[in-house]
């Protein structure tokens, strides 16, 4: 019973109380809470698709800089209109002193190349090589 409730394509891989609520409602016996949370536990697909929480501790923040442009985030936002140009990208530079931005617009596929010669055009040019860099990911709207 507690086979085809589990592998049931309708009711699905739940946890215990998921699972619980659905066979007590129509079996009843002394050790169905123990039988139903060991044989869920034994189930390798769960195991193996299904994470376990665990705290990983606090966050630690990162170092607040000293000077403006000391230290800095890259990011790429895509997925925006089309400009005139027909750039749907833009390139976000940001100094974590001041929270200052640098934003540059490119076309959809950008390769490292070209981003690193908008970094130097754009940022290096007027400020410098920085103390640390972190490039926060892609955001797409």
């Amino acid at each position: 019973m507690i086979w085809e409730a589990y592998y049931s394509g309708v009711v699905g891989h739940f946890r215990v109380e998921k699972k619980m609520a659905v066979l007590q409602k129509y079996f009843y016996w002394p050790k169905l809470l123990q039988d139903v949370g060991k044989y869920i536990r034994s189930c390798t697909a769960c195991a193996i698709s299904k994470q376990t929480i665990k705290k990983q501790g606090l966050y630690t923040p990162l170092p607040t800089p000293s000077q403006p442009w000391e230290s800095i985030s890259m990011d790429y936002m895509s997925g925006l209109p089309s400009t005139k140009n027909n750039n749907v990208c833009i390139f976000v530079v940001i100094d974590r002193f001041f929270k200052m931005a640098i934003m540059t617009t490119y076309k959809k596929s950008i390769t490292l190349e070209a981003t690193t010669k908008i970094f130097f055009d754009r940022v290096w040019v007027h400020f410098g090589i920085q103390q640390s860099m972190s490039q926060i990911g892609t955001t797409d709207f």
